[in-house]
């Protein structure tokens, strides 16, 4: 009965994580087609949902920088308050690249 239970609790698992991956890949799709249509409101929705899943992600979190300085729609301010990963060399240079957007040096 245990081996059944156990058994039963991986598959639903995968299955969670097999949710999560599609609705992730799809909004970061739609998010990389708001952007070329330069519908940067919407590209902001889409990261700020993708934000829901994973808020720790340092690409997501540039996705909302992005968004907001091209929609000229005020950034949340938890997005720049709370620390940024700097686990990889990609997390630095996206913070790094967030940080400049912000204060105007990149257009």
């Amino acid at each position: 009965m245990r081996k059944i239970f156990i058994l039963a609790l991986f598959f639903s698992s995968s299955c969670f994580a097999n949710d999560i991956t599609k609705t992730w890949m799809k909004l970061e799709g739609d998010y990389v087609i708001a952007i070329q249509q330069q519908d940067y409101k919407k590209a902001l929705r889409y990261a700020l949902e993708l934000s829901k899943i994973d808020p720790k992600d340092t690409q997501v979190l540039l996705y909302i920088v992005f968004a907001s300085v091209k929609s000229q729609t005020e950034l949340p301010n938890w997005v720049m308050e709370k620390p940024w990963s700097s686990a990889s060399t990609q997390d630095i240079f996206n913070k790094e690249l967030a940080i400049q957007l912000l204060n105007g040096r990149t257009k």
